[in-house]
């Protein structure tokens, strides 16, 4: 099992153990010479390499990513790198292991929804998400998830008119697509930032509103949404309960 967590001083640091034994502790920022964070942390497990991997917003406002598995903390400037904007928030990041691929999106100070992304031990890529689907900016940090049953990604965030809003794209295939869920539900606007999850065509939004209850946006895609015209599949095929 293991724990991160930022302290006061914006140290990342780590609690872990297996099974029964007792719980260990490090010092991740100071291991690695490290920049403290300004945000909370986001932690994937690399199953290729059997490495793990936080990312952070930093105290000077790039993603920054540490790593390791039984040897020393690595430390990357993944924004700085790719060239991409300066963070305005906490990244989200997920592994897919059948492409062995990292992702990693945020806020950008730009308003716009940015992806980190690389397969294996590539160098890091970064696109403005926002700008290339034409979607509305952002007023809240992104989730995000892989779908294996319709080969698609996808991210979620709150709009700055409280709007929830679905970015979507089949990896490798092209431009990615944009939803008002909000709109396409009839739902209320939202506060904060978005929770979501996939179970195999069907797509949970859970959010609080701004009448202070917690409301779920759900639909299935069906069919595929390969074979969906472009841009409009997903608010097409928002099937309702």
């Amino acid at each position: 099992h293991n724990v991160i967590y930022r302290k006061g001083d914006g140290y990342l640091h780590e609690l872990w153990w297996t099974g029964q034994e007792a719980v260990g502790h490090g010092d991740l920022t100071g291991q690695a010479g490290a920049l403290p964070a300004a945000g909370d942390p986001s932690a994937i497990i690399d199953t290729a390499r059997g490495e793990n991997i936080v990312f952070y917003r930093a105290s000077d406002g790039h993603i920054h990513s540490m790593y390791w598995s039984t040897g020393p903390v690595g430390h990357e400037n993944l924004s700085g790198y790719a060239q991409a904007p300066q963070a305005a928030g906490d990244p989200f990041a997920f592994y897919t292991p059948h492409d062995d691929t990292k992702q990693v999106t945020y806020r950008g100070t730009d308003g716009h929804i940015h992806e980190l992304y690389w397969r294996g031990t590539i160098p890091v890529s970064a696109w403005n998400l926002t700008a290339i689907s034409g979607a509305p900016a952002a007023a809240s940090d992104p989730v995000s998830f892989y779908s294996a049953h319709t080969n698609t990604k996808h991210v979620f965030y709150r709009a700055t008119d409280g709007h929830l809003i679905e970015l979507w794209w089949i990896p490798g295939g092209g431009v990615p697509a944009y939803v008002d869920l909000s709109l396409m539900a009839l739902a209320p606007p939202a506060v904060g930032k978005p929770g979501a999850f996939a179970s195999g065509p069907n797509r949970h939004v859970v959010y609080r509103a701004t009448d202070n209850h917690i409301h779920e946006i759900r639909w299935a895609n069906v069919p595929p949404l390969e074979t969906v015209p472009t841009g409009i599949p997903a608010a097409l095929y928002l099937l309702l309960e």
